[in-house]
Order: C-alpha cells, then structure tokens, then sequence
C-alpha cells in the first residue's frame, strides 16, 4: 500500500515538474515576429509595464500587478475568440499556457505569503504568457492583412 501510494505520488510530481519544464520552454522560444509591443500599445495591455515594475526592488503592491495582468489576460482572450485572426485550432502549446496561467495564479495567493521573490518570479511568467497570447495574435493578425 505504502509502495503505490509512493508511486502515485512520485508519478505526479514528475508529470508536474514536466508540464512546468514544457511551459517554460514554450515560453523560452524565440519567434521570427515580435508582435507583442504592437498589440500592448494598439489594445492598452499592461503586461510590458508589468515586467519592468517587477525588476524594480520598491514593488509592494503585487495584488495590483496580478489584476492588471488577468486583465490584460481576459481581453487577449477576447481578442483572439472574437476576431477575424481567430483563436488557433486548439495547438497544445496554447492549452498548456493557459492551464499554466491558471495555475499561477492559483498558487500566487500561496507564494505571495511565503516570499516576495518568488511572487515577483510567479508573476513574471504570467506576464509572459500575456506576452506570448499577444504576439500569437499579432502575428495572426499581420498574417490575414498580407
């Protein structure tokens, strides 16, 4: 009993660990177009402003941070459900980032108690997944004009 229970146990935190490891690869990835600044500007994201505030030591309000981000979150998906570019055909890559932001901000109210860096290391990778939603669908959108 206590051996399968080990196993379980063990089967998902690796199964966790490479979900994490594939979302930051995702994330990691460079791509011919960067779009993202386009789409920030054009849709009044706050996603760019984010990433630099968090690289300044004086943060205090991370609650502030984290609503403009599932702000900024809300209408990318808005835009790529209800616009003429359209939401990709269901890619894997862009269910697992959604499922990762998600998660994030499920474990933000945990870390935000524990430590101010990893709050900080948390909301910089919702940000990129902001960042990486807006760039997919300013490429989308560059791609039907051409």
């Amino acid at each position: 009993m206590l051996v399968s229970i080990l196993i379980i146990v063990t089967s998902l935190a690796l199964c966790l660990y490479w979900f994490r490891y594939a979302c930051k690869l995702i994330l990691s990835t460079g791509v011919a177009e960067d779009c993202r600044a386009e789409v920030a500007a054009a849709n009044q994201l706050s996603f760019f402003q984010i990433q630099q505030t968090l690289n300044n030591a004086s943060v205090t309000s991370f609650d502030a941070l984290k609503k403009s981000l599932l702000r900024d979150y809300a209408l990318v998906h808005y835009m790529r459900r209800n616009s003429a570019a359209g939401e990709s055909d269901g890619a894997v890559e862009d269910c697992m980032l959604r499922l990762n932001f998600h998660l994030l901000s499920v474990s933000y109210a945990a870390v935000k108690l524990v430590s101010a860096r990893r709050t900080r290391v948390v909301l910089d990778e919702m940000s990129q997944v902001v960042g990486y939603f807006a760039n997919n669908f300013g490429q989308r959108a560059a791609g039907m004009a051409a």
